[in-house]
């Protein structure tokens, strides 16, 4: 038993595990109420980009509900109140938001059947070199039926960079052209043209050979991978994820055959995430209502 074992913290003392359980605890309390503050600071500035029945809804939302409790659920993957939080101030955004995000994006976007978006998650994916398993995995975000992939133009999947930062990779199907930016317009990834590889193998697999768009030998991987232009993110912004998200936002709603032009701004982050927040929102609403009508 280690209970009676003293720790000497500081000048303030000695202390048990029990007591040091509870100070614990007591920092817990406190963080958890500077984060309700910072958030109901963050909503009272809201005023002109959300009304007051939407912000109050919101409010409600975020600080009424468990920390786990289910906001959206897209393809099997949920957002829970935990992680909406991340979307307040200049808060880094996990890639749980970014994933439902972007494939709500993608399903409601005038050229959803013409794009391809693939989660967080598929840059573990890639990283090894068992080509079933990530066939597999992506074959749950695309459509096997030979006329639907034959629609696919572009490609996209975000890329967790230096343990912090996040980026976006861009796959142009038609004209085999890879692309790569973030807000800080780091260097593209020296990987990317093997990951790439990887990703458009598998697509050959799963069309089963048939798809000739998809076959790697006709494509060059060692092409030089250019920035796509995302605005730029200014020193001290938390908000490289509301880039891809806004990134793949303007693709799938832009030009079908070409590089959309991105006419938002780091700048006005604040809006824009006020906008996310809204849109979770409406999409729980419709959630809540499609369930009351089975």
């Amino acid at each position: 038993d280690d209970t009676d074992i003293g720790i000497q913290v500081g000048g303030l003392g000695v202390f048990n595990r029990f007591t040091l359980d509870i100070w614990e605890k007591a920092f817990e309390a406190s963080n958890t109420s500077n984060e309700v503050h910072q958030e109901l600071n963050w909503l009272a500035k809201s005023n002109g980009i959300l009304t007051s029945h939407e912000a109050k809804s919101i409010e409600a939302l975020l600080l009424d509900s468990k920390p786990d409790g289910q906001i959206l659920s897209v393809r099997g993957h949920i957002v829970d109140v935990k992680d909406l939080t991340t979307l307040v101030g200049e808060r880094y955004l996990t890639g749980f938001v970014i994933d439902r995000a972007c494939l709500k994006y993608k399903e409601l976007s005038r050229h959803g059947e013409n794009s391809l978006f693939l989660p967080t998650f598929c840059q573990d994916w890639t990283s090894g070199d068992d080509a079933e398993h990530l066939k597999n995995k992506v074959m749950q975000y695309t459509c096997k039926a030979p006329e639907d992939m034959a629609k696919i133009h572009w490609v996209m999947m975000p890329l967790h960079l230096a343990g912090s930062h996040w980026g976006l990779l861009v796959i142009n199907i038609k004209l085999k052209l890879m692309y790569y930016d973030d807000g800080l317009h780091w260097k593209p990834p020296s990987n990317l043209g093997c990951i790439t590889k990887k990703l458009i193998q598998s697509l050959y697999d799963i069309s089963d050979g048939m798809n000739s768009q998809f076959d790697p030998s006709a494509w060059d991987f060692s092409l030089t991978i250019s920035h796509f232009g995302m605005p730029s993110q200014p020193a001290g912004s938390g908000s490289c994820g509301m880039g891809v998200i806004m990134s793949v936002d303007s693709i799938v709603n832009g030009p079908l055959k070409t590089l959309s032009d991105f006419s938002w701004k780091f700048d006005d982050m604040h809006n824009h995430r006020c906008v996310l927040l809204k849109q979770f929102l409406e999409w729980k609403t419709q959630d809540c209502s499609s369930q009351d009508e089975l």
